[in-house]
């Protein structure tokens, strides 16, 4: 079996790595608190892009410009004047599986039932009482 590092092309791993050591030198100017939070994702020849997953932290990352300028410039041994923030949110991955059909809450279900019984027309109220039917398992709080 072939490994990952096969099949990409060595100039994005080589563009990964840089990126990665790049954003190892940012986390050396800015607080702790930013560590894991933003991450440099290009360089241009006299700028800097940092991607953060929120305006709240992009707009503190601002406080530290002159910072991050002159540090990037010592280490690239070039001038590296504008910093551009990207805000990229983080998408959080549900753990819960999807169903098909989902549970409603206990209170929901008898507000549901009890509403099917006053309804007159008859394929409305079985599907009503099919919808109350989906109750959750677990208590309403």
């Amino acid at each position: 079996m072939q490994s990952l590092n096969h099949f990409i092309h060595t100039a994005l791993q080589k563009k990964s790595r840089l990126l990665s050591n790049y954003t190892r030198e940012l986390y050396k100017i800015v607080p702790s608190n930013f560590t894991g939070q933003c991450s440099v994702c290009d360089i241009s020849s006299f700028a800097i892009t940092i991607s953060a997953p929120s305006s709240a932290i992009a707009n503190q990352l601002r406080y530290y410009r002159n910072d991050i300028t002159e540090h990037f410039s010592l280490y690239l041994n070039r001038p590296i004047t504008q910093i551009s923030l990207r805000i990229s949110p983080k998408v959080a991955v549900s753990k819960e599986k999807s169903t098909k059909n989902p549970c409603i809450s206990p209170n929901a279900a008898k507000q549901i039932h009890s509403l099917a019984e006053t309804v007159g027309n008859d394929s409305l109220k079985q599907s009503l009482q099919k919808l109350a039917k989906r109750q959750s398992s677990h208590d309403e709080r």
